[in-house]
């Protein structure tokens, strides 16, 4: 929170200076005048420019303050031309700590962008071993980056902005300017709606949604952000998990291996999660081990061969024979089975394409379909006899479809029609996937045997060439045999190692899940908190009453709710202002701003503690009600600081308020008066 101590307006002509100095209390101040155009909202409209808020007047910089500040100075009918003006602002957070900023509107040397935030009163800035420090505004940076003005207003307020979606797809921060429209009503556009002058071009998704949920410190949107953000790492880890699980998968069935008990989706592992995990190798048919007992066949089977002595090719021919007649067995069955899979290959790709093409034709019949409805629902220009579901050529009544036309057949609308055709399309799709499935494990299936085929035949090749060699040769079927085993061995052992290595991600995966189930597991089962419903309730509860005491006619205050999706007062679920006549809608107007300070003081919500009201007397306010109004605000627990800017024909106003914790500004005929001699002269204050 925060609050304004003070304002100097400092103006130079080419006559003298001109300016305006003022101290404010710390509840309610009334910048008032007799009558408008007395410069009411000049004053105001300062304390928003040396703020950087701007913005909320319509537009950046220079553009939207008075000719005033910065074109031409009027004084006692007599015009002056403006060749400098500078603002000072004098502000205080709920530390203590107090700072005075300096902005020019018009300066030859210094930027409308150049902020200069003195550490000290506005009395004090010319003073000695003054700190100092250049800021900028308006310029990108300037709400994120150490020099930017809005990132140090933020601090000094003691905010932690939020960053927000837009739409443009990235998260932005909320700038404070969309914040401060909740707090600061100017007098043109300000009174048309609840937070009318909130900016637009930051693109900010639901943005006055986001202000109050900031203000009011709902839950709802940290726990928005925290599903979506853990919905995105859902996906993430499922996708990653789906991936692995895939890769193990095929690693395994290129060397016609299976694995059992491996989860296809993510959960949290156990421990021993590897130990209950089951590898198995298919060796024939009905034939499958552990890979731990494959490999140990095959150093069995090395070991028996290296237990004979010298292994030449006399000593084993009557073995040699028998075993080229059962590899010759054993490679025919497998061409056989070769022959067969491919065979089951062409026949799954044909089915696959078949598939494709109904698929095809479906999507072509329903968007004809689609287009014929479109057309039936838009009507014709043209008098066709077929729009009128009549044939041209026998001007008998036709249907939507091409069956018999027998009055016996229950025949489908087009939307019906439509409605069976997308359900035959999700078929389709499903058994396509399916079909894609079938026909990967058939090429795998081929790419095995081919293997298995390819070294079979030259085992086949070095038996019979030991079969033709000399007697003592050392036999090469022997070599060739044991450099298999040694290379299968080597192959499954750098097999198991890559998928452990694939285990030991699921791990980290899975201890991830375990950390997002538990993030979850906080995350509240409906959209709001407990604490937000009543935050919502007490807005609405203090809406009620605040527009109840200032007279708020149009409608009966109980039948007023706060609604769940913008969080702005509605009837029936409607806009609340489409029942409200011009004077209520500015009393809605009145309510809603205090309820949200009420609101935030009672439940721990952070608001800026300051509250603008540039002429609330709008469309014949009558003087009891707005009376009610500032003692409303003179009763408010928290001390907010209100500034209101009114025009006062009436004093009355002031009789018989609840206490004097007020302080009024009244403006004589100008708000900006000379301050040096003009023309020699002294000019009366």
């Amino acid at each position: 929170m925060f609050k304004i101590n003070g304002l100097k307006i400092d103006i130079e002509t080419e006559k003298g200076n001109f300016g305006l100095e003022a101290e404010f209390c710390s509840k309610l101040n009334l910048i008032a005048s007799n009558i408008n155009t007395q410069g009411k909202s000049t004053c105001i409209e300062a304390m928003y420019y040396c703020l950087g808020l701007e913005e909320l007047l319509g537009g950046q910089n220079d553009k939207p303050i008075k000719p005033v500040l910065r074109k031409v100075l009027e004084y006692n009918n007599e015009l002056f031309d403006v060749l400098q003006s500078d603002i000072y602002l004098e502000i205080e957070n709920s530390k203590g700590e107090v700072v005075t900023i300096r902005r020019s509107v018009k300066n030859a040397s210094r930027s409308n962008k150049l902020m200069t935030v003195y550490y000290c009163k506005i009395s004090n800035i010319y003073g000695k071993s003054i700190k100092s420090e250049d800021m900028y505004v308006h310029d990108p940076g300037s709400a994120v980056s150490g020099k930017g003005f809005h990132k140090f207003l933020e601090e000094f307020i003691g905010w932690e902005l939020p960053l927000v979606p837009t739409y443009d797809g990235v998260d932005r921060k909320l700038y404070i300017q969309t914040i401060f429209s909740a707090f600061f009503i100017e007098q043109k556009r300000g009174w048309s709606d609840i937070m009318a002058t909130l900016p637009t071009k930051f693109k900010i998704k639901d943005a006055s949604k986001r202000v109050i949920e900031f203000i009011l410190k709902l839950d709802v949107f940290g726990n928005e952000r925290k599903k979506l953000e853990c919905n995105i790492l859902s996906r993430r880890i499922k996708q990653e998990w789906e991936a692995i699980v895939k890769e193990i998968r095929n690693k395994l069935f290129s060397y016609n291996c299976s694995i059992h008990n491996l989860p296809n989706s993510p959960e949290i592992l156990k421990e021993n999660f590897v130990e209950t995990l089951l590898i198995m190798k298919k060796i024939s048919e009905g034939d499958e081990i552990t890979l731990t007992q494959y490999i140990e066949r095959c150093k069995n089977e090395i070991i028996n061969l290296e237990k004979l002595d010298i292994v030449t090719v006399g000593s084993q021919t009557s073995e040699l024979e028998i075993e080229l007649s059962q590899k010759n067995e054993e490679l025919a069955e497998l061409e056989k089975q070769l022959i067969e899979e491919r065979k089951k290959q062409i026949i799954e790709k044909d089915n696959l394409n078949i598939l494709r093409e109904r698929l095809y034709i479906i999507n072509d019949d329903i968007r004809n379909n689609k287009d014929v409805l479109k057309l039936k629902n838009l009507g014709s220009t043209q008098e066709w006899h077929t729009n009128n579901n009549i044939c041209p050529t026998c001007k008998q009544k036709i249907h939507d479809c091409l069956l018999p036309q027998d009055e016996g057949y229950n025949l489908m609308t087009i939307d019906e029609n439509i409605k069976y055709l997308e359900s035959q399309r999700e078929m389709l799709e499903f058994t396509i996937e399916n079909q894609k499935v079938i026909l990967y494990g058939i090429t795998q299936n081929i790419s095995t045997i081919e293997a298995k085929i390819y070294t079979i035949q030259k085992v086949i090749r070095s038996i019979k060439a030991d079969l033709n060699a000399n007697e003592n040769n050392i036999s090469e079927t022997y070599i060739r045999k044991k450099f298999i085993l040694e290379n299968e061995i080597e192959k499954v052992e750098n097999l198991i190692t890559d998928i452990n290595t694939q285990f030991t991600k699921l791990q980290k995966l899975s201890e991830e899940w375990r950390k997002l189930q538990a993030e979850i597991a906080k995350l509240p089962a409906d959209y709001f908190t407990d604490l937000d419903i009543r935050k919502l309730n007490t807005l609405r509860d203090n809406f009620r009453k605040n527009v109840q005491e200032f007279g708020y006619r149009s409608i009966n205050p109980f039948d007023i709710d706060i609604s769940k999706d913008r969080y702005l007062p509605t009837i029936e679920g409607f806009d609340m202002k489409f029942d409200s006549s011009a004077s209520d809608s500015i009393r809605s107007i009145w309510a809603y701003t205090i309820a949200l300070f009420q609101t935030a003081q009672q439940l721990n919500g952070q608001h800026a503690g300051i509250i603008i009201f540039d002429e609330p007397a709008q469309h014949s306010i009558v003087v009891d009600d707005m009376k009610e109004f500032l003692n409303k605000i003179l009763t408010l627990k928290g001390s907010p600081q209100v500034f209101i800017g009114i025009t006062m024909s009436d004093k009355s106003v002031l009789n018989n308020l609840i206490n004097t914790d007020y302080r009024v500004l009244q403006i004589d005929e100008w708000a900006i008066k000379p301050i040096k001699q003009i023309n020699g002269n002294e000019i009366s204050e």
